[in-house]
């Protein structure tokens, strides 16, 4: 065990009376408790201060200095808004994507090298390093060669670093007519869950973030508005409009929405990069307007 670690004990706070935030608030400090933690006069073990989240500062859940991002499916949608979000909170990235035809389950325009592109010249305007890697994720063999500048081995030696997965709602429940994508998503939380397991002693976190329904131009296309009425237990009618979906969906969800939109995932994909989620790992992040309130 680590001996104590009096810097874990200290934080950083405003003007408490004014609530003033700022470098006002971090030229404050103010010691949480008296002393180490003890129990009858007997020490109580905290978390050593590289594996804790650490004293509160400002900025602590959102910070990415120094940090290095593997983004993939970067070109567009969710992973498009990680990937430049995790360079505005000052992270370097490497972008990847398979810029090509993925799935005839939508029929969504491919995914671009120009805009795989882009999101370099994007996360370069932050003042951060991009890279674009075009590359399909069932290519063993292309991972592995990203993996090798990347991936868990390295995190493995430095004995630090983040696994980032995205599931979504269709894994915590039944779809119809899409029981393999249902069965691929509930898969991606065993896969977290397991691999959280085995890498904790390496000080590697593994998390998931499961969104609900996203405008993505994977998901835009109106099969989807139809089933996103469907799912609410009304009949679609033909040809539903874009405004019709979304307020007979936004009627069933909690905070009034019909769908997300991809930068409101990408924070938390933030949080659980940063130093505040240093004990954060085999966990499941939901991000649905209040969606996931519905499930058991």
């Amino acid at each position: 065990m680590k001996r104590h670690d009096p810097a874990r004990r200290r934080f950083l706070a405003g003007a408490m009376a004014t609530g003033v935030a700022g470098s006002a608030a971090a030229s404050v400090q103010l010691q949480t408790e008296t002393g180490a933690p003890e129990l009858d006069g007997r020490k109580v073990p905290e978390p050593s201060s590289e594996r804790s989240a650490g004293p509160v500062r400002a900025g602590r859940g959102s910070d990415l200095s120094g940090k290095v991002a593997v983004v993939t499916g970067a070109a567009r949608g969710i992973g498009r808004a990680i990937a430049v979000e995790f360079a505005a909170n000052g992270a370097d990235v490497v972008a990847l994507d398979i810029a090509g035809f993925v799935s005839p389950a939508s029929n969504a325009r491919p995914a671009t090298m120009a805009e795989l592109n882009e999101i370099v010249r994007q996360v370069q305007q932050f003042g951060r390093r991009g890279e674009a890697v075009q590359a399909d994720i069932q290519d063993i063999e292309a991972l592995r060669s990203v993996a090798r500048r990347a991936f868990a081995p390295g995190m493995v030696r430095q004995k630090k670093g983040r696994l980032i997965l995205l599931s979504s709602m269709q894994g915590k429940h039944g779809t119809k007519d899409a029981s393999s994508y249902s069965a691929s998503k509930w898969g991606i939380l065993g896969l977290m869950k397991s691999a959280a397991m085995e890498l904790g002693q390496h000080n590697i976190t593994v998390n998931a973030i499961i969104p609900g329904l996203v405008d993505t131009p994977l998901t835009r296309y109106e099969r989807r508005l139809a089933e996103s009425i469907g799912e609410t237990g009304r009949n679609p009618g033909p040809d539903p409009s874009p405004e019709e979906a979304w307020d007979i969906r936004a009627a069933t969800v909690p905070m009034k929405v019909g769908w997300l939109q991809p930068d409101d995932i990408s924070p938390v994909a933030v949080f659980l990069a940063s130093d505040a989620a240093n004990l954060v790992t085999g966990a499941e992040y939901e991000v649905t307007a209040g969606d996931s309130a519905k499930d058991i």
